[in-house]
C-alpha cells in the first residue's frame, strides 16, 4: 500500500490513531517524506449500526449519535482543507461513510460496499463537488492475497 502511494505527492496523511491505521499510516510517510502526518481519534471506526449494520449488545449509550456527528463533522472539513493531495487511513465503516456522502446514497445502505482491507478508495473533493474515482482497489496487493473486488468509477 505505502508503495502504490509512493506515485502520488502528498501533502498531508490524516490517519485514525488506532493502531493498525497508525502503522501503515507511517510506512506511507517513510515513502512520502515530505508529507505531514496527524493521527486522529476523528477517524476511529464508527459504530456499524450507522451505515445500515446490525446493533450489537454492549454498545455504549449515545454510540451512535457521537460517532455520527464525529464522521459528519470531518466530512464537513475535507471540503474546507487548503491541501491537494491528501493520504486518509482509516477504517471500513468510516470509508464506507464517506463514500454514501460522497455518492448521495443512503447511509442505510452503506454496509453493502465492500472495502477490503488495505484497499485504496479515492476522491476528488473541492467546496462545490466531490467525484468518486476509484473504490476497493487492491491492486497493489500480490495476487494471492488480492480479492480483486476493486471498482473503477469514471
Amino acid at each position: 500500500l505505502a508503495k502504490k502511494l509512493g506515485n502520488f505527492k502528498l501533502d498531508i496523511i490524516f490517519s485514525s490513531n488506532l493502531e493498525r491505521a497508525s502503522i501503515t499510516a507511517k510506512e506511507i510517510q517513510k515513502i512520502n517524506q515530505n508529507a505531514q502526518l496527524v493521527e486522529t481519534e476523528k477517524l476511529q471506526e464508527i459504530y456499524r449500526l450507522i451505515i445500515g449494520g446490525t446493533s450489537k449488545e454492549g454498545t455504549r449509550e449515545n454510540r451512535f449519535e457521537e460517532d455520527f456527528q464525529r464522521a459528519e463533522n470531518f466530512w464537513k472539513e475535507m471540503a474546507n482543507w487548503p491541501y491537494k493531495n491528501v493520504a486518509i487511513v482509516c477504517h471500513g465503516n468510516i470509508i464506507r461513510f464517506f463514500l454514501s456522502k460522497a455518492l448521495n446514497k443512503p447511509l442505510e445502505d452503506a454496509h453493502k460496499i465492500e472495502i477490503d482491507p488495505a484497499s485504496i478508495t479515492m476522491l476528488n473533493i473541492t467546496k462545490d463537488k466531490v467525484k468518486v474515482s476509484l473504490i476497493n482497489d487492491t491492486s497493489h496487493i500480490p495476487q494471492e492475497l488480492s480479492t480483486e473486488k476493486s471498482v473503477y468509477v469514471e
